[in-house]
């Protein structure tokens, strides 16, 4: 069983016994490496994964690195309207570095206790972006939502020196799901 079949059949495995599940993606979801499959496999794969992880039930996906650098943001527009995908980032910006590309974070309610998650990234170049320094916007994020939160959660998808200098702050954040970023 490959590994969205061996995921999907443990969400529902657990919501089957009416387990609270949340499921979250810390990015670089959509790579294929691009000297083995040409474009139309890759898109292909892309929207498999959509599709794939909206039938999940995702509750949020922090895209990454290698997510952009796949197609570009616009085809991640696309790829978020194809499965109705829940990207989160409160570091990720238009070009004019006014406007949030994604949601900053979401907030659910599992049995009575308000979980709050919020995505992010290292700093990487792109010229359809700007990707602000992470630990300073997570900072503001947690401020904004620690007041209305139970349980924070934050989707990383970053270097090894950010996570250590997150980890080294005095952050409140419940839970760090990381995934290591390929950044340049």
């Amino acid at each position: 069983m490959g590994g969205l079949a061996r995921k999907a059949s443990i969400i529902n495995q657990e919501k089957s016994k009416g387990s609270h599940v949340l499921v979250f993606d810390t990015g670089d979801a959509f790579f294929l490496d691009d000297t083995k499959y040409n474009d139309d496999t890759r898109k292909i794969h892309a929207e498999i994964i959509a599709k794939s992880y909206t039938m999940m039930g995702c509750n949020s996906l922090a895209p990454g690195l290698r997510d952009f650098n796949e197609f570009g943001y616009s085809y991640l527009d696309q790829l978020k309207k194809i499965g109705g995908l829940n990207f989160t980032s409160c570091n990720i910006y238009d070009s004019t570095k006014s406007k949030r590309l994604f949601n900053e974070y979401g907030t659910v309610d599992i049995a009575g206790f308000k979980i709050s998650y919020i995505g992010a990234s290292s700093v990487f170049q792109s010229s359809d972006m700007h990707i602000k320094e992470p630990i300073s916007q997570i900072e503001k994020t947690v401020s904004k939502v620690s007041k209305e939160s139970d349980f924070i959660i934050l989707l990383f998808n970053g270097t090894d020196s950010d996570l250590d200098r997150l980890q080294n702050s005095e952050i409140d954040i419940d839970m760090i799901l990381f995934s290591k970023s390929n950044g340049r």
